[in-house]
């Protein structure tokens, strides 16, 4: 693809292109419905769960749970106390 003449204006999807950015994936992830995506995304977060279930122990999801929380509502924590 040859780059636009000076006087011809460049999308800014088209210049992300040309410098090299793949915008495949999230060309097919806007090419389905915001259903689809969602369901997509709750799979990716049971298997994300189910990954984490066979490679960590119970003690050390346990950790991980806890500071996932903190850093999520740590500010909402520390004002209600």
């Amino acid at each position: 693809m040859s780059p636009p003449r000076q006087d011809e204006p460049t999308s800014a999807w088209q210049a992300a292109r040309e410098f090299g950015i793949d915008t495949a994936l999230l060309e097919s992830s806007l090419a389905r419905t915001p259903a689809e995506r969602l369901r997509e995304l709750v799979a990716m977060n049971h298997l994300h769960a189910r990954m984490q279930a066979r490679t960590l122990s119970p003690e050390a999801r346990a950790r991980l749970e806890a500071a996932e929380l903190r850093d999520k509502f740590g500010a909402l924590l520390e004002r209600a106390s």
